[in-house]
């Protein structure tokens, strides 16, 4: 199992998914032409738990993503404490 922080902007967008890389200290952003897009990846559960669910807990989202952000970071909770076996049973 792995986690995955995935942002998508249009490419004219690109030099700001570029500005994510120092902030995060990643280095993943596709740049995706054919569909106009372009996308910075976080893989790596180190970095999303100490980058990208400590950036939102103290710059909470103000839209529905909000929800999305609960569940991953509750995701990582779960996997990081060892419990998720438990909560599947209960499922």
């Amino acid at each position: 199992m792995y986690f995955r922080f995935h942002v998508t902007q249009h490419n004219r967008d690109l030099d700001l998914l570029k500005l994510f890389i120092k902030f995060f200290n990643c280095r993943i952003v596709y740049n995706r032409p054919s569909t106009g897009r372009c996308d910075f990846i976080v893989q790596s559960k180190d970095h999303s738990r100490d980058t990208t669910v400590s950036l939102f807990l103290d710059y909470s989202l103000e839209s529905i993503k909000m929800l999305n952000f609960l569940d991953f970071k509750e995701s990582m909770n779960l996997i990081n404490s060892g419990d998720i076996h438990s909560k599947m049973d209960e499922l």
